[in-house]
């Protein structure tokens, strides 16, 4: 069982955060999906994943502490049986050595 805290960082943010002694691959997984799922809601405004929170900022204050929280719970509670051999994704980046942009 994870345990999950939830704080406030000003005036339109929250943060979950799980227990650091319950870091593990699946719960770095979870994170990560959980962002992605937040980004489909229209009052989200950006999210910030770490190696055992993430950051959720909102476009209002207004009625954040009842919404916020119970959008997050209930999502996190969804990144339960999420399929962890999934296609990771990759990140490609050019590199070039010498001449013009060296």
């Amino acid at each position: 069982m994870v345990e999950e805290i939830f704080y406030f960082l000003g005036d339109k943010a929250i943060v979950l955060q799980i227990n650091p002694n319950s870091y593990s691959l699946e719960n770095q997984l979870r994170i990560l999906h959980l962002e992605k799922l937040l980004h489909t809601f229209p009052e989200v405004v950006d999210t910030t994943p770490g190696m055992n929170n993430i950051t959720v900022v909102f476009k209002s204050a207004e009625k954040l502490v009842l919404r916020g929280v119970k959008l997050i719970k209930t999502l996190w509670q969804r990144t339960v049986n999420i399929d962890l051999k999934s296609t990771p994704n990759i990140l490609k980046i050019p590199v070039i050595y010498g001449g013009k942009y060296g």
